[in-house]
């Protein structure tokens, strides 16, 4: 890799050059800075930065050269949830060096914050290389709709925190319950994209939903409640870990050999996200002692990584059903995501060989896997059948309020001020 010296200022200029296409708010820094301003931690910035530090002991060759100084820098960021996104990006880097020196003038990666509420954009990607950087966007609506979704998954199983969330039985699946509240609220976020937006409305805009369509009622307009500060937020936080994994093997692939063949039915685009999953696990496994030192989860490395994978997963499947639902037909998502819980099987088999720890726990995890694949099609269920009856009378409702006047801004600041401090922010 060859030494480049970037600095906070260099990172910044690449992404406003390029964010205006991501992000509403860019055109309005206000309001950008207000929230930026609300969600920022300087604890939870500390915290991250010793985290950063031992990456660097760990394996300083990825910051050779001062390439990665600017992730210590204030200056770099303007969300803490860009420091957090961060450090997932770090830990991917390092767990695929091997991979990452056979690339030459591998690009450096950093990832960005977006504030975009509604579902239809809340895939994260990777933007194309600019300036020698590559930016991975983290849509806000990613992580809530992963928080709607694992705390709908563990709602349905019966647990609240990773000590009883090895005590599974049979019993409690047969008499779970779905979480109508959370698959509802994801519904909303899938109305909410119907219209576009500016993201600083969007609390707004599920709120009214909520309040006027009584389907909705159960809904939520924002991840909020006493999970927040248990086992789902740490859960979501892994999920994100995850995929940001995925997104860094998306960079390796462009370059590198595949890891694994599959067979000629499984089209080229399924194989190439398969492939960055692969890529993904092998370096949250390699980097989940400095996770579990950073208390970014509670139980022991190797639980974290066989409950993280299956919820990244789940995550996935319970989006793109949305994303199908939503167009009124399957697509090619789905079916992936299909695929992605075999997958997570082989991958865990092949581990299990060679950890007794891992082996004892497999079967537990199949049987999770299986589960997970049947809750997802309950929920895929739920959706096409609720969401054609709302679509026609929400478009209505969001488009009588998607002019507001040239005070609202202030309104909705105090909305959103009033949502914030009901809405635990995750720091490590």
């Amino acid at each position: 890799m060859t030494p480049v010296q970037i600095t906070g200022k260099d990172i910044k200029a690449a992404w406003y050059n390029i964010a205006v296409n991501f992000d509403y708010q860019i055109a309005s820094p206000s309001s950008r800075e207000y929230l930026a301003k609300h969600e920022w931690s300087d604890k939870g910035f500390k915290n991250l930065c010793l985290g950063f530090q031992q990456l660097r002991e760990h394996n300083p060759e990825i910051f050779a050269g001062g390439r990665y100084d600017w992730v210590f820098d204030r200056n770099s960021y303007d969300f803490i949830s860009e420091v957090n996104h961060q450090f997932s990006v770090m830990c991917h880097l390092v767990g695929n060096i091997d991979l990452i020196e056979q690339v030459p003038n591998f690009p450096i990666v950093c990832a960005r914050f977006v504030n975009r509420v509604e579902l239809n954009h809340a895939s994260p990607r990777v933007l194309q290389e600019t300036e020698g950087i590559s930016f991975i966007v983290v849509p806000s609506a990613w992580d809530d709709i992963n928080w709607f979704s694992i705390n709908g998954f563990l709602s349905y199983l019966g647990f609240t925190d990773a000590e009883h969330f090895w005590q599974l039985t049979e019993q409690q699946v047969e008499n779970a319950k779905l979480p109508v509240s959370d698959w509802k609220s994801i519904i909303t976020r899938i109305l909410i994209g119907e219209v576009l937006c500016p993201d600083v409305q969007g609390h707004e805009y599920a709120l009214k939903l909520i309040a006027d369509l009584k389907q909705l009622a159960e809904a939520r307009s924002t991840p909020e409640g006493p999970e927040s500060t248990s086992f789902v937020l740490e859960a979501t936080h892994l999920v994100s870990a995850f995929t940001l994994g995925h997104e860094v093997g998306h960079l390796l692939l462009e370059t590198l050999p595949k890891e694994v063949q599959f067979s000629e039915d499984i089209s080229e685009n399924a194989q190439i996200e398969l492939q960055a999953d692969i890529i993904s696990y092998r370096a949250m496994l390699a980097c989940q002692p400095i996770l579990h030192s950073q208390k970014t989860i509670s139980v022991e490395p190797l639980s974290v990584w066989g409950i993280g994978g299956l919820l990244y997963i789940l995550c996935l499947n319970q989006h793109y059903a949305s994303e199908a639902a939503s167009e009124g037909e399957d697509n090619e998502a789905a079916t992936i995501n299909a695929l992605r819980f075999d997958l997570w099987q082989s991958v865990l088999g092949s581990y299990a060989a060679q950890n007794q720890d891992l082996q004892q726990q497999l079967p537990f995890l199949d049987v999770l896997s299986q589960i997970a694949l049947h809750y997802c099609h309950h929920f895929y269920q739920f959706v096409q059948h609720l969401l054609p009856q709302l679509k026609t009378d929400a478009s209505v409702i969001l488009q009588q309020i998607a002019n507001p006047d040239a005070n609202v801004l202030e309104e909705l600041e105090a909305e959103i001020s009033k949502a914030l401090t009901q809405k635990t922010i995750f720091t490590t």
